[in-house]
């Protein structure tokens, strides 16, 4: 998806004739992936709403919505970087977000603003009350079912639409008495799930519980198990899926590669990890098997990549499908390697597949049925 990039100079009205326009600056090559994205050096101080205004011919509700959304970045005149306006952390529903308008910006600085936003529906069409019922409690954490369409961590144009807002929100709203502190309610994330993927995410209530479940991590303490819908062969119960996958190749952060465990990596342009899970079992579903899967290792698309590189993808799964049956040996598959990844489906719509199973500390927590159950 092409950036659209205009270079806009916030200038002072006059009554009597406008203001000379400013000297248009080289564009800026720095990589952003959303679309509209606008950079308006700043003239005046005055508020955010009025420097807006400014850039973008909007009314002033849809200028306070861009900004409660998140979408709108400040760099102060003696900054080199660009800050997010307001908190991505705040609730959805936050009063704060309401008022980042009155924010006040510098003349010397500038603004990045994301005119369209990319968006989650999934996060507003659920309510307080199911985002509710949703939560699980451990003495440290919450353990959310999240449900496939909502990201894990903010969109660069959307600090508004993910999951932290979402529950936050619930835990705000379900509470007798709305104090201040419901405002400010921060929660970190532990672990991730893809967009498209739904299932169990915890999440700390402090930084402490964030490191300690870390740990836990990475000393292996922490068991997954995943429901997978998969077309294709038949599958065994305590089956290995052992292989070889890499990280990001040919400039895109995913799909990822496969290569076989044995596989001649080392003089290879890409880097590999392990990846190991075992299949505990598998039950017909409609036309479709439905695989119960734990994790051994935990890497980026594994079990999506995995799947796709036996001829099993997961169903749904576009960004997987153009892969089916590729499996990564040498260096003499990379041509089609780098055509199948740059020509893949990058979509956000479901997939069939759920983290369903948590456990750690001594004590499971299960995710609801999947949306492909009836």
């Amino acid at each position: 998806m092409s950036l659209i990039w205009l270079l806009l100079s916030v200038a002072s009205a006059s009554p009597v004739q406008p203001p000379a326009k400013a000297p248009r600056t080289p564009i800026r090559k720095q990589q952003l992936q959303s679309p509209g994205v606008i950079f308006a050096r700043i003239n005046e101080t005055e508020t955010l709403q009025s420097s807006l205004g400014r850039v973008l011919p909007w009314s002033r509700s849809s200028l306070s919505d861009l900004s409660a959304m998140g979408a709108v970045y400040y760099r102060a005149p003696t900054s080199r970087r660009f800050v997010r306006v307001g908190s991505a952390l705040l609730p959805s529903n936050s009063e704060q977000r309401a008022q980042l308008q009155d924010f006040v910006v510098k003349e010397g600085g500038e603004l990045r603003v994301h005119s369209e936003p990319r968006r989650y529906a999934t996060c507003d069409e659920l309510s307080s009350e199911t985002w509710a019922k949703r939560i699980q409690r451990h003495a440290e954490f919450l353990v959310v079912d999240k449900p496939a369409g909502v990201p894990c961590v903010p969109h660069v144009s959307n600090g508004r639409e993910w999951l932290v807002p979402c529950v936050a929100a619930a835990i705000a709203a379900s509470r007798k008495k709305r104090t201040r502190e419901d405002a400010d309610i921060e929660l970190v994330p532990c672990n991730r799930l893809d967009v498209q993927t739904s299932g169990l995410v915890v999440l700390a209530e402090t930084k402490d519980a964030a490191r300690r479940f870390q740990q836990l991590l990475l000393d292996g303490k922490v068991q997954k198990r995943y429901r997978a819908l998969v077309p294709g062969q038949s599958f065994q119960a305590n089956q290995t899926l052992e292989h070889q996958i890499s990280d990001s190749v040919f400039g895109k952060p995913v799909p990822r590669l496969i290569a076989p465990i044995n596989a001649a990596t080392d003089d290879s342009v890409h880097k590999w990890r392990d990846a190991c899970a075992t299949i505990k079992g598998a039950t017909r579903c409609d036309q479709l098997q439905e695989l119960e899967v734990e994790l051994h290792t935990g890497r980026t698309h594994q079990l999506r990549a995995q799947l796709a590189a036996i001829g099993s993808p997961i169903v749904d799964d576009a960004l997987y499908k153009g892969l089916s049956g590729f499996m990564w040996r040498e260096n003499s598959d990379d041509q089609q390697a780098a055509f199948l990844v740059t020509a893949a489906d990058r979509s956000d719509a479901p997939i069939g597949l759920q983290c369903s199973e948590l456990e750690f500390d001594s004590e499971v927590f299960h995710a609801g049925e999947p949306w492909w159950m009836p």
